[in-house]
């Protein structure tokens, strides 16, 4: 394994006069993989990673700018977080920590692949043996937990299976329910994502016509004590956060998708009909 050097001069390109925010660390890029042909699986390694745990599971994704030449986000007299603005602010995607090792100090996340996305171009490019861009930035952790619900249905589009996949690991072994997942070639995308024996999975094939808002919706009435969670694009979610069927309904803070992105952020949707919870993902 590489020894890494946090104390690199290289990482630091903040103002003399300010410091980094308390939930901001450098990490270093350890390993780039393929996960079947829709996904990276990016290992990155850090000084301290015991902040993530299973309370709040994602993060921001600091990648400077192609030039490497980013400025890092400061902290404010209160503590809080500042981000730069003009042409060397960092890309700052939220994503979801697939799996965290508190010993090895290494967190792994999971990038869908699609045409136009800044950090899939930033991972393909170390992917093929790159070396630029290899020490980056984490922010967080943030969002929500996991659940442990033992009646699901959940809802999700490529962007959401990381999170959607930690959230089944973590449920208890009799759980039971359904989860839909919704990919452009369905099963074909062969993201590995495992469910407890009591939890349907059931993929959808965009290419052929699937919609994973109708196949929600149309599930609603299955699942009356069911804890709900549905990443997928906006319209789609506002469908589900906007049903009667849905009481109580709950949408977590995430970032609205920016128009006309390639492939717009995921929302996350939660319902609970008993008590509540939950969650976010990320792109």
């Amino acid at each position: 394994m590489t020894n890494l050097d946090f104390s690199s001069s290289s990482h630091t390109n903040v103002p003399a006069t300010q410091s980094l925010p308390a939930n901001f660390m450098y990490v270093d890029v350890l390993e780039v993989v393929t996960l079947g042909p829709n996904f990276l699986r990016v290992t990155l390694k850090g000084e301290d990673m015991s902040r993530y745990g299973d309370d709040a599971i994602h993060f921001r994704l600091v990648q400077p700018t192609v030039k490497g030449d980013a400025i890092w986000p400061s902290a404010s007299a209160n503590g809080s977080i500042v981000w730069p603005d003009g042409p060397q602010a960092p890309h700052k995607p939220v994503y979801t920590a697939r799996t965290v090792d508190h010993v090895t100090n290494t967190l792994v996340t999971d990038i869908f692949v699609h045409d136009g996305g800044r950090t899939t171009a930033w991972a393909q490019v170390i992917l093929e043996g790159g070396q630029h861009r290899r020490t980056i930035g984490l922010a967080g952790p943030s969002g929500g937990g996991l659940m442990t619900a033992s009646r699901v249905l959940m809802a999700s589009d490529e962007t959401g299976f990381p999170a959607a996949a930690r959230i089944l690991d973590a449920l208890p072994k009799d759980a039971i329910g359904d989860v839909l997942l919704e990919a452009e070639n369905g099963a074909a995308c062969d993201y590995p994502i495992y469910a407890p024996e009591g939890i349907t999975i059931t993929w959808l094939t965009r290419a052929r016509g699937a919609c994973l808002a109708d196949a929600a919706l149309a599930a609603l009435p299955h699942h009356p004590q069911s804890n709900t969670w549905f990443a997928g694009q906006g319209e789609q979610a506002s469908r589900l956060r906007d049903n009667p069927k849905a009481p109580r309904r709950k949408t977590t803070d995430l970032p609205r998708p920016r128009p006309r992105r390639p492939y717009p952020l995921p929302h996350v949707v939660s319902v609970s009909i008993t008590a509540t919870e939950h969650y976010q993902p990320a792109n």
